[in-house]
């Protein structure tokens, strides 16, 4: 999922800098670290998904990111798992929802 309609300093703006004030670090498969911001935490169909935005990225077509969140929130608003979301459609519907859910963030800056 690309952000290619997301403003220029999307991520940046001080007015909704640390929303949730969380940042997550997820390790890859190849033991690479990568930082990124918590956006949201969204139930959909009963299961969690978290919305993240890399921090870290230097490429000025980052995508946000969009992991179902498997098991219990800890106290560090951490959930067990992070699982990529296989289905496009499902994918597409959560992109929505949190569309719908959090307008600001896809407001230009005039």
């Amino acid at each position: 999922m690309t952000t290619d309609n997301l403003p220029e300093n999307f991520g940046q703006d001080e007015d909704l800098e640390n929303e949730i004030g969380n940042f997550i670090v997820l390790t890859d498969e190849d033991d690479n670290d990568t930082t990124f911001e918590l956006l949201a935490i969204m139930e959909y169909e009963e299961k969690n998904y978290v919305v993240l935005y890399p921090v870290d990225d230097e490429e000025e077509d980052s995508a946000l990111v969009i992991l179902e969140a498997v098991g219990e929130c800890s106290d560090e608003d951490a959930f067990e798992a992070y699982l990529p979301v296989e289905d496009d459609d499902l994918l597409q519907d959560i992109f929505s929802s949190f569309c719908a859910e959090f307008p600001e963030y896809f407001e230009d800056e005039e």
